[in-house]
Formats: C-alpha cells, sequence, structure tokens
C-alpha cells in the first residue's frame, strides 16, 4: 500500500511538472543530459539574469518604458508625417501664388503701358510707351514729339531731353496710368501743371476730371499754385468738383533803417 501511494503522488507530481513545462514548451525534448547538469545550467541562467538585471534593470520596469518611448515614437512620428504633408502643401501654395504673381505683374504692366500709350496720344504729334523691365526693377518712358503715326527712331527721346512742359505732361499721363491698376482712396497730385502751357493745362485737366470720374469712390486733390481760372472748369454731373483758391500772400513791411 505504501509504494502505491508513493508511485501515486510521484505521477502527479510528474504531472504538474509536465504541465509547467508544457507552458514554455508544448514539445517534449529529449535529452541525454542529467538533471543535475541542467540545474546547474539553469542556475548559472537565473545568475545571469541576476546580474543584468541589477546593471540594467528590471525586465518588467524595461518593458514598460519601452511601450512609453514605444507610443511617444509613433506620436511623434504620426506629428512629423502631418508638419511634412503641410510643408509640401505650403510649398505647393507658395509656388502657385508665385505663378500668379507673374502673370500679375505682366497683366498689370501691360495695362500700363496701353494707357500710357492712350494717355500720352491725346496730345497732337505727342505718343509714347513704356519701356518696362521686371529684372532690373525700371520703367523708363521712351516718348515721340514729332508724329503718333512716326517710325523713326531717332524721333524717340527719353523724359531727359524733354522740355519742362512737355516732361510734366508726361508725368501726368504715367500716374493716371498708374491710377488705373490702384485701390488707393485718395489722389493727390502737387503742382503737376507748373511747366505747362495753358493748352497742356486744359488737356491735362481734362484728364484728370475723366479719371476721377472713372473712380466714383475715390478723392482726387490737385494743388497747383498757378491761377484755375483759365482752365474752364465746366461742372461734371458725375465729379463732385470743388475749388478753393487761397488767398494773396501779404507782403512783407518794409524794414526801417536807423543811421546815425
Amino acid at each position: 500500500m505504501l509504494f502505491r501511494k508513493r508511485h501515486s503522488e510521484a505521477e502527479k507530481e510528474v504531472e504538474e511538472v509536465t504541465a509547467k513545462a508544457s507552458e514554455i514548451c508544448a514539445a517534449k525534448i529529449r535529452t541525454r543530459r542529467t538533471a543535475q547538469n541542467i540545474e546547474s545550467e539553469i542556475t548559472q541562467i537565473q545568475r545571469q539574469i541576476s546580474i543584468e538585471q541589477r546593471s540594467r534593470g528590471d525586465r518588467d520596469e524595461i518593458g514598460k518604458i519601452f511601450a512609453e518611448k514605444r507610443a511617444r515614437f509613433e506620436m511623434l512620428s504620426a506629428e512629423v508625417y502631418q508638419l511634412s504633408c503641410f510643408l509640401d502643401k505650403l510649398g505647393s501654395m507658395l509656388a502657385e501664388r508665385k505663378r500668379w504673381f507673374v502673370h500679375m505683374r505682366q497683366s498689370l504692366s501691360l495695362i500700363v503701358r496701353c494707357n500710357f500709350f492712350c494717355y500720352v496720344s491725346l496730345r497732337p504729334s505727342f505718343s509714347g510707351q513704356l519701356h518696362v523691365s521686371h529684372s532690373k526693377q525700371t520703367i523708363e518712358p521712351v516718348l515721340n514729339t514729332e508724329s503718333r503715326h512716326s517710325h523713326d527712331r531717332s524721333a524717340a527721346r527719353s523724359t531727359r531731353s524733354l522740355s519742362g512742359g512737355e516732361r510734366s505732361f508726361a508725368t501726368a499721363c504715367f500716374i493716371l496710368a498708374l491710377w488705373d491698376v490702384m485701390d488707393s482712396p485718395f489722389r493727390c497730385l502737387d503742382e503737376f501743371d507748373v511747366f505747362m502751357d495753358l493748352v497742356n493745362r486744359r488737356l491735362c485737366m481734362a484728364m484728370m476730371l475723366k479719371a476721377a470720374e472713372k473712380k466714383p469712390g475715390c478723392q482726387f486733390v490737385f494743388l497747383s499754385p498757378l491761377n484755375t481760372s483759365q482752365l474752364q472748369l465746366t461742372n461734371n454731373p458725375n465729379v463732385d468738383l470743388k475749388v478753393f483758391e487761397m488767398a494773396a500772400p501779404r507782403n512783407k513791411p518794409p524794414e526801417t533803417s536807423f543811421s546815425q
């Protein structure tokens, strides 16, 4: 009876140990190594694990830190990807804006050139054009004082070789051409007709009033030291025109000198 009891207890112990071993490795490993040899190896491995835990930390703690770092890495990777997509979108938008800027710059320069030609051609025997250089950032007016239909290049001159009245008229035409492509609510000109004769002053003022008629939402201010009574300004129902004249300057009293 004692032998059977010990046998049953041994079988139960074997089953328990086998169940624990199957959790680690389901298949049975056949070996010729003795149990003492295996236990000695297990002891050495456990000793090595203890040494590694003391030097590197606990396995569970390291696993927890790794999981946190991995989650942080995945979150940062997602943010970097989103920022990269955002930068790509900004780059494409910037390229599109540059393309539209070049297109608008060319269109506005063409409108200014056409408007300048139309304004300058209103004066008899006077024509001109603008040379616009975007690379040099310059605008050079070239005028022809012979005939608007003349193709003689020798008659074309820059503003430096023009008379004072011609230069003032060309400048006024250039400003009007610029105003046509601007949205400023206030337009001011000071002494634009100083060097003009009466005919050019009337023509220039008519162009100014026509420009004001095209821009009903803008206010135009023209300052001139000359008398405006000779311009024959007519009342235009489309333009609220008001003329303000300043009083003549007072004469300075003569200085009194004393002699001994």
